[in-house]
């Protein structure tokens, strides 16, 4: 899995880079029933002071599977709290497509069983 930070109105440390690739390489053992060719672009940047109030940040992040892209968008105080929420939210994404993509396999094996009258 490609993992690709993109920073917007922000200069990240190298200690806040590396602690969200840190965190979204975990995301490696849920993509792989996705296939080999996996991206996840992840945007991360600072709300301008004139929309919110305080320090806020956001993550947009764009996991890129053929066919299909799981997109999530988080807020937090911190570049810590989002990158914890975006694994989180990126991990039930992937776990609920997954579940998707067997149920439609399984669809096809029943209507195909169906049609060719094949018993077990």
């Amino acid at each position: 899995m490609d993992i690709k930070i993109t920073p917007v109105n922000i200069n990240l440390l190298s200690q806040q880079e590396d602690y969200l690739f840190k965190k979204l390489k975990g995301l490696a053992k849920f993509s792989k029933p996705f296939g080999e060719k996996n991206d996840l672009f992840v945007t991360v940047g600072k709300i301008f002071p004139q929309q919110e109030t305080g320090e806020i940040f956001f993550a947009e992040a764009k996991f890129s599977i053929p066919g299909k892209d799981i997109v999530c968008k988080v807020k937090g105080s911190s570049i810590k709290e989002i990158a914890n929420r975006l694994k989180l939210n990126l991990r039930r994404l992937m776990v609920e497509n997954r579940k998707t993509k067997q149920s439609r396999f399984r669809r096809l094996a029943r209507l195909l069983k169906e049609k060719f009258n094949f018993r077990v």
